[in-house]
C-alpha cells in the first residue's frame, strides 16, 4: 500500500481486520464495511476495484447484501505492488 490514498489504506485495513486468516477470505455487510471505512456504499466499490495489489477478488452476494472478498497471499501483494509501481 505504501503512502497511497488514506481512504484506500483504511479500506485495506478494515478488510484485513474482518478476514479469516485460515482461509484468507472475509464476509461482512456492505453498509457496515463502508461505514467503518468512512465511505458511502457507492464509493466502496470503486475503492475495492483500486485494491488490485491487495485483493484476489471481491463480490457482493445479491441475496444477503454481504460483501465477500479474498486477500492475495502476502507474497503476491508484494509482487503486484512492485509490478504496478511506475518506473
Amino acid at each position: 500500500m505504501g503512502n497511497g490514498d488514506p481512504p484506500l489504506r483504511l479500506t485495506a485495513l478494515c478488510l484485513t481486520a474482518h478476514t479469516d486468516f485460515s482461509t484468507g477470505r472475509g464476509c461482512a455487510d456492505v453498509d457496515r464495511i463502508a461505514r467503518e471505512c468512512g465511505l458511502i456504499p457507492e464509493a466502496l466499490f470503486p475503492a475495492l476495484d483500486q485494491l488490485v495489489t491487495f485483493l484476489a477478488s471481491w463480490t457482493v452476494a445479491l441475496a444477503s447484501g454481504d460483501l465477500q472478498w479474498e486477500l492475495l497471499p502476502t507474497a503476491n501483494q508484494d509482487q503486484r505492488a512492485t509490478d504496478s509501481t511506475p518506473a
